[in-house]
């Protein structure tokens, strides 16, 4: 009986292992092309050198849920409005990520999605940030 338990657990182990088991090629491919399934938008993984007032930052990360909502907001809202989209899971733009934590002073206790809009940030996602984002995105529609 322990014979087939330790073979039985050496098989999910073994099977376990396998499923991250990509070729570097494959990862590569993934790295460099990420897609966006609520808007099939093609965002580049590099990042601005700096922040601009007179554009939105958007920060988000890939297995984030409140960054994937803030995204099917603004593409059923805003799909025409320019936005940077910074992958923070990237080395460039994470660093820009810092930046944006700098400017508006928010020490280390940020998350995705941030949002950078001129003089006024938006941290999160949830009820009554679209408002927020309605609000400050007037004076980037009037430019």
């Amino acid at each position: 009986m322990k014979y087939f338990l330790f073979s039985f657990l050496g098989l999910i182990s073994l099977s376990l292992v396998g499923c991250d088991d990509q070729s570097s090629s494959s990862k590569n491919e993934r790295n460099t092309q990420i897609v966006d399934q609520a808007s099939t938008k093609q965002f580049s993984p590099i990042a601005p050198s700096r922040l601009n007032n007179d554009q939105i930052f958007l920060f988000y990360s890939d297995g984030c849920p409140h960054c994937h909502e803030a995204e099917k907001y603004l593409s059923e809202k805003y799909a025409d409005l320019p936005i940077v989209r910074v992958n923070i899971g990237y080395e460039e733009g994470f660093e820009l990520f810092k930046q944006c934590a700098q400017k508006f002073n928010l020490g280390r206790m940020i998350g995705t999605p941030l949002f950078c809009m001129g003089e006024n940030y938006i941290m999160g996602w949830g009820a009554g940030f679209d408002k927020k984002f309605d609000s400050y995105v007037q004076d980037f529609i009037h430019q």
